[in-house]
């Protein structure tokens, strides 16, 4: 074999095993068995933050209003999945399931803003931005605040900042790295980078997959339809930025290394 035909078959080798991996892109393999639902998070089980924050905008969001809930669901089944991962080791511990359900409702919360301002501020650069939209909700608006009983303490409003502010980090997000006014303790620190694996699986559509399986991708695609997101993305900078290539490349200042 030459050394032309063996870079040729391991990259056939390679191209299959990610076509096996990826149902999202290419579809149900034979012989996978049928996806899990069961414990999904979606519209018709939903987390009542993440639908209470969403319904607050869903005038604005307007027609991109399906596509983005649904984005938002799976990235927090996503990030669940990642959280539950960095976590095992805290079964049978401290960890009990309602602060579990807690910070799950923290990674909904900031889910629910964490792109928010494309639609709000019409602002492709738009981290900060969603940033200051939740800020002055929990400010302003007391049925938000009451989202959460008890309030959130300055320590989760911290993680929720960083989890927007981190959701487009190419590389791990480290709290001890990070300037940050408050510490956030290694509980946040797991949280935001759940959320970032998270978003990073469903905005590549499984093509990073940060070690999630083909089934939980699949099952996640199943009961939470794409809905026209990542095309809706694709035509953002056009719709934002219509008559410049320069203002379009703004959207790039998000990726974090």
């Amino acid at each position: 074999m030459t050394r032309v035909s063996l870079i040729l078959a391991v990259c056939a080798i390679a191209f299959m095993r990610f076509m096996k991996s990826n149902p999202v892109l290419f579809g149900r393999q034979q012989n996978r068995k049928t996806p899990d639902t069961a414990n999904l998070i979606t519209r018709d089980k939903p987390n009542k933050i993440l639908k209470d924050v969403l319904l607050r905008y869903g005038s604005v969001l307007g027609e991109d209003y399906d596509s983005y809930y649904n984005h938002c669901l799976r990235v927090l089944n996503f990030s669940k999945y990642f959280l539950d991962k960095d976590t095992a080791y805290l079964k049978g511990t401290e960890m009990t399931s309602s602060s579990r359900g807690r910070n799950i409702d923290i990674m909904a919360f900031a889910l629910a803003y964490h792109d928010i301002a494309l639609w709000t501020d019409g602002e492709l650069n738009y981290l900060e931005p969603s940033v200051a939209v939740m800020e002055r909700d929990l400010q302003e608006n007391r049925s938000i605040r009451g989202l959460f009983r008890p309030p959130l303490t300055t320590e989760e409003k911290l993680i929720a900042r960083e989890i927007i502010m981190q959701h487009h980090k190419i590389s791990s997000f480290s709290a001890s790295k990070a300037d940050l006014n408050l510490p956030m303790g290694v509980e946040g620190e797991q949280m935001v980078n759940a959320v970032r694996r998270g978003d990073w699986v469903d905005a590549s559509m499984g093509v990073v997959k940060h070690g999630i399986s083909a089934d939980i991708l699949e099952a996640a695609y199943v009961e939470i339809p794409e809905a026209g997101f990542h095309n809706m993305l694709l035509a953002m900078g056009g719709r934002l930025s219509p008559d410049s290539i320069i203002g379009q490349l703004k959207v790039l200042k998000i990726l974090k290394l």
